[in-house]
């Protein structure tokens, strides 16, 4: 394997003694473009992942610090969505690979395989990092004239839905 093609996602964990390893990423978007139907194309996000090697198995705690470009929730223009998050990967050893998605804090690794590739982990804990709620941290700094429309869109539509037997109730309340 070339230099070039090498995979700076990899762990060679097999030739490593036990005990307990540092590595740091940083995804941007040259990373985020592998995944073209991802939730994101852009951003900046550092992840640390502390490997601890055991003669059973490995245990690989990602913590993951960053920003990424997501739509606006409100009004759709792109804005800087900061994420955080801490996961837990155990994986063992065993007769055959197991499948990413057996589990999804619990690999098992064959006995003779030697490298981990982490790229579609770190993906993943990256997306779930991901808050639900994708918003401008002040609605002034959201379109203004998308949240004018959507505002009297709303208006007029609940003026629309109003049910006639609500109307009666409040009648007995006044």
């Amino acid at each position: 394997m070339s230099v070039e093609n090498k995979n700076i996602y990899a762990i060679e964990y097999k030739a490593l003694a036990t005990g307990r390893y540092e590595y740091e990423y940083t995804l941007d978007n040259k990373f985020f473009s592998q995944f073209p139907y991802g939730e994101t194309d852009n951003g900046n996000v550092k992840i640390k992942v502390l490997l601890i090697v055991f003669s059973s198995g490995l245990e690989l705690e990602f913590t993951i610090n960053g920003e990424v470009e997501l739509p606006c929730d409100r009004c759709g223009e792109i804005v800087q969505i900061p994420i955080k998050g801490k996961y837990k990967l155990h994986v063992n050893y065993g007769e055959k690979n197991s499948d990413i998605s057996d589990s999804c804090e619990e690999i098992t690794l064959s006995h003779e395989e030697y490298m981990l590739d982490l790229t579609q982990f770190l993906y993943e804990y990256t997306t779930l990092s991901i808050p639900v709620k994708r918003v401008h941290k002040n609605i002034k700094e959201c379109n203004q004239e998308t949240i004018a429309r959507l505002g009297n869109y709303t208006t007029e539509q609940q003026a629309q839905q109003t049910d006639g037997r609500w109307d009666k109730l409040k009648e007995l309340y006044n």
